[in-house]
């Protein structure tokens, strides 16, 4: 809900239907969590980068592992990795980033 007022947001419930998702409408940038049912984050990860669609989508990853589980992902193009609990601010502010969009336009 935080990001809906400033951002388009898709919600998909499972990693087989996010992965399925953004190959048929190549969001601008993707929120990707590791754990998550039927398909797991790391394997929509791989999916994505072969997927010549998605292979160069901005991915910002959030998830609850310990740091050195998530060396998986070095090499994978993830711009950004955050630790959950995440605040909205710091979700608002990857997005920004990985988009290049300013926080104030003026």
């Amino acid at each position: 809900m935080t990001l809906s007022p400033k951002y388009e947001v898709a919600i998909a419930t499972d990693g087989l239907e996010g992965y399925a998702w953004a190959c048929c409408h190549a969001p601008d940038a993707i929120l990707l969590d590791i754990m998550m049912p039927v398909v797991d984050g790391y394997t929509v990860l791989r999916k994505l980068r072969a997927n010549p669609v998605t292979q160069a989508i901005p991915i910002v990853l959030v998830t609850a592992l310990e740091p050195e589980s998530v060396e998986a992902v070095t090499g994978t193009g993830v711009v950004t990795i955050l630790r959950k609990p995440c605040h909205a601010g710091e979700v608002l502010d990857s997005l920004n980033a990985v988009l290049d969009i300013p926080d104030v336009i003026g």
